[in-house]
């Protein structure tokens, strides 16, 4: 299992228990990232709201340089968000919002810190995609 596959398996935890910080979520994320998931848990805490399912990810790793002070790398991703669903606090699936995407390609930059590689950015393109799994 990749970082990125980690990362995303402690997010959905983090979103579904609308807790960040009782799960492994650090491990993996820093920096933006982090920021991200701690304003998308406050944001779904705030509604009542929280998350059931996982995403699921295809990645290729698209650059990485191992020179200088830090290696550096850089991760395409297709994201299926399909079976991953906001429930209200009585348990009901909210229906999604119009023209979200259920695929999409998400950009990462990561870099291999002491402990292992961590996901410091992410940027969502509005861009369909086939995972290839």
């Amino acid at each position: 299992m990749s970082t990125y596959d980690r990362y995303l398996a402690q997010m959905a935890q983090a979103y579904e228990q609308v807790d960040w910080k009782s799960t492994d979520v650090r491990k993996y994320v820093s920096g933006e990232t982090l920021k991200q998931v701690h304003a998308d848990v406050q944001s779904l805490k705030g509604a009542g709201n929280h998350m059931t399912g996982a995403p699921t990810s295809d990645s290729k790793v698209t650059k990485i340089t191992m020179t200088g002070p830090v290696p550096t790398a850089t991760l395409t991703t297709c994201l299926d968000v399909s079976k991953w669903d906001t429930v209200d606090a009585s348990g009901k699936s909210l229906p999604p919002i119009k023209g979200q995407l259920k695929r999409y390609i998400v950009v990462s930059s990561l870099e291999k810190w002491p402990n292992g590689w961590m996901v410091l950015r992410e940027k969502a393109e509005a861009r369909t995609c086939v995972p290839n799994t």
